[in-house]
Parts: structure tokens; C-alpha cells; sequence
């Protein structure tokens, strides 16, 4: 299997120089480029047209959108603009959601949320009327369908940091991103056996699932910048997670856990 390279940008930079990264992604070759849906950050969907237009090879979507703060049929009309833009160059990733309960969101059990929102977005995505009344999303009779559906496939992609969605992502993604942020043997097999059971369950293959583990690095001409840079998000997925399979003192563990939650920024 020839190996696919993926890179993300949360827009923390001004536009301009985000369509400049998207430039140089397709330089060295990588072939796909995500942008992040982060709430009071510049929006995703708008910077992936941007960076659409700046680019010919590379594909583009959101890393990841959520199903929550974006209706599911906001995303498939979204998709179907970028399919355009881009020239059939557009993917839909959409996970759980992160970060929104800042905003007061209630958040409907992930699971069955994810798994409607999916169904909803691959229907509308044919073109097709949809009519769908489900226990999270209803569609209204006779009325649901994009207006300019995309005309080339448009594939999912799914995030997934938990069992639970790795086994539902195995069901349904075209293209499944462990977000978990730290990879190790262990934590990659473990990943690779929820997604086999839920692509068992579905009656599918897992080798023509595309799987990618995620690895967050810092890149810059400074060395010592990039290192300094990248250190508290380490830091802060070790706090977070605490790998059973990382051998650390824990003394050192606790400082490190503290120290995070002092830093802004």
C-alpha cells in the first residue's frame, strides 16, 4: 500500500499565511490537508476554499467538524461547495466534538449522534431526496436534498479517540484518524482491534479502510523554538491520558500535571 501523508492546520495564523502552508504542503508532497473546527477560531469551511483555490493536487477538508454546532446537512452542503471549488479534491471529517460546552451545547450521546449525522450526509451527498426521521436528526418529508449535490465522491473521514467511536468509525469511515495524539504499539493494536469489530459488524474489510495514527510535531527554521514549542503539547497529552505502557516516575508525572495547569495560551 502506497503510504498517504496528512497534515493539519488549526487557524491560530492569519488566512493568507495559512493558504501559503496549504501552497507548501502540495510542494513536498503531502496529500491531504486538514483544517481544524475550532470554536471562536476562523472558520474552517472558508479557509478550506481559500486554500482549495491555491492548490491543484491536494486534497482538503475539515479535521474534524462535529455533528453538534454544524447541522449534518450544513456539512453535506459544505462538502458539495468545496467538491466544486476544488475540483472533486474534498473529504468530510467530522468527529465527536471538543471544546463545545463552552458554548452551552447539549451534547446528544456521541455514538448515535455520529452514526445519523453520517447517514444523513452520505444520502444528501447523492443528490437524492432524503427523507430521514431519526431520534437525533429529523429531515423534513419530501424536502430534504442539496441544490447542486458534489459531483465526484466525497469521501468520510472519521476522528476518533475512544473505543466506542474507533468501533463505530470501523463501521462507517472511508478514512479513520486515531486523534488520541501518542502512539505506541499497544495503543496502536489497541485501536486496530475496536476498529476490526466494528468493521466486522458491518460486514467489511479493514484493508480497505485507510487508518491513520497522528503524530502533533512542531516545524520551524529555529530548532530550539520548535522543541520549546512542542513541549506542552506533549506535556499535556501525557497529563491527560497517562499511558499505562509509558514508564514514568510518578513524582515527575505530578510535576508535570501541575505545570500544565498553570500554563496560558
Amino acid at each position: 500500500m502506497v503510504p498517504i501523508f496528512e497534515a493539519e492546520i488549526t487557524p491560530i495564523l492569519k488566512t493568507r499565511d495559512i493558504m501559503n502552508l496549504a501552497r507548501l504542503a502540495e510542494e513536498v508532497g503531502l496529500d491531504r490537508l486538514g483544517i481544524s473546527d475550532v470554536i471562536f477560531y476562523p472558520d474552517t469551511y472558508e479557509i478550506q476554499a481559500l486554500c482549495a483555490l491555491v492548490t491543484q493536487r491536494l486534497k482538503i477538508g475539515s479535521l474534524v467538524t462535529n455533528p453538534y454546532t454544524r447541522h449534518p446537512a450544513v456539512i453535506a452542503a459544505a462538502a458539495s461547495t468545496l467538491d466544486e471549488i476544488s475540483d472533486g479534491r474534498a473529504f468530510v471529517g467530522i468527529g465527536a466534538g471538543a471544546g463545545i460546552g463552552e458554548l452551552g451545547v447539549i451534547r446528544s450521546p456521541p455514538e448515535s449522534t455520529l452514526r445519523e449525522a453520517v447517514h444523513i450526509i452520505r444520502e444528501l451527498m447523492t443528490g437524492r431526496v432524503v427523507n430521514y426521521l431519526g431520534k437525533i436528526y429529523q429531515l423534513p418529508y419530501n424536502h430534504a436534498r442539496l441544490e447542486v449535490p458534489p459531483q465526484h465522491n466525497v469521501p468520510i473521514l472519521v476522528g476518533t479517540r475512544s473505543p466506542r467511536i474507533a468501533k463505530l468509525a470501523g463501521e462507517l469511515a472511508d478514512i479513520i484518524v486515531i486523534g488520541a495524539r501518542y502512539s505506541s504499539e499497544q495503543h496502536l493494536t489497541n485501536y486496530l482491534r475496536w476498529i476490526s469489530e466494528g468493521a466486522m459488524r458491518a460486514g467489511r474489510d479493514i484493508d480497505n479502510i485507510e487508518i491513520a495514527p497522528r503524530l502533533t510535531i512542531c516545524a520551524s527554521s529555529d530548532g530550539e523554538l520548535a522543541k520549546q514549542s512542542v513541549k506542552l503539547y506533549a506535556a499535556h497529552y501525557l497529563a491527560l491520558l497517562r499511558p499505562p505502557d509509558m514508564v514514568i516516575d510518578e513524582a515527575k508525572l505530578l510535576r508535570i500535571v501541575e505545570a500544565v495547569k498553570k500554563v496560558k495560551g
